[in-house]
């Protein structure tokens, strides 16, 4: 391997462990706070927020459990050159226009974090991981009017379950037209496409044909 491609290896290495260990701390973020009638304080997380008082005057911090679902589908026909040859890696069952099922932060050992900040543009970070299967994705700036024909870059990191290996690449984040796809703040349900996510190890590289994610009851900023 060659100095650059080791070099590349390292950083989506370093990437990767990052994004485990992000996924890992969301189990311990994610209870709520209760403080008595003369205390003070406040529930942080990887959702969003919301405050409740009660008749005795006990006030809650509710954190509420992000969820997510994505379906991840490969466009090489070649196993040869893509390992996850005209594949789907899924979480939950999500199209452009149908959220079936979604996975809770927690449920089956899940572990999920994300932000979705902003009033337009959108800042989207995001990681899902049910502990074989990843995505990770990353939107610096997403508005409400993307499309196919005008998109917003971004980055994508799976982590295959029908591999074990990770992909990572850049991609384009668009809204399919007459669908409930849609940005706002603390949620984002969104279709992308990836000319190539590539293993940084074996070079792999497999396009990405019109896949979907969601995120809800994330971190909103507010």
């Amino acid at each position: 391997m060659s100095v650059a491609a080791e070099g590349y290896a390292r950083s989506i290495l370093v990437k990767t462990t990052t994004f485990f260990l992000h996924a890992a701390a969301v189990l311990s973020l994610l209870t709520p706070t209760t403080v008595g009638c003369g205390g003070s304080g406040a529930g942080t997380g990887g959702g969003a927020s919301t405050t409740t008082t009660s008749a005795t005057g006990t006030t809650t911090n509710l954190v509420a459990t992000p969820e997510a679902a994505f379906s991840v589908t490969t466009d090489q026909p070649d196993g040869s050159v893509c390992p996850l040859a005209a594949g789907t890696e899924a979480l939950g069952a999500l199209t452009a226009s149908m959220k079936t099922t979604t996975v809770t932060g927690g449920d089956g050992g899940a572990m999920i974090e994300c932000s979705v900040l902003g009033s337009g543009p959108f800042e989207v970070d995001a990681a899902a991981n049910n502990g074989t299967l990843g995505l990770e994705i990353s939107i610096p700036a997403l508005t409400a009017g993307a499309t196919a024909a005008s998109p917003a870059p971004g980055t994508v990191s799976l982590q295959a379950a029908t591999s074990g290996s990770l992909y990572t690449g850049s991609c384009s984040f668009y809204f399919v037209p007459s669908t409930p796809e849609a940005v706002s703040a603390g949620s984002v349900w969104v279709a992308f496409t990836c000319p190539a996510l590539t293993n940084p190890v074996t070079m792999a590289s497999c396009p990405v044909a019109e896949s979907y994610v969601l995120f809800e009851s994330c971190i909103s900023g507010s």
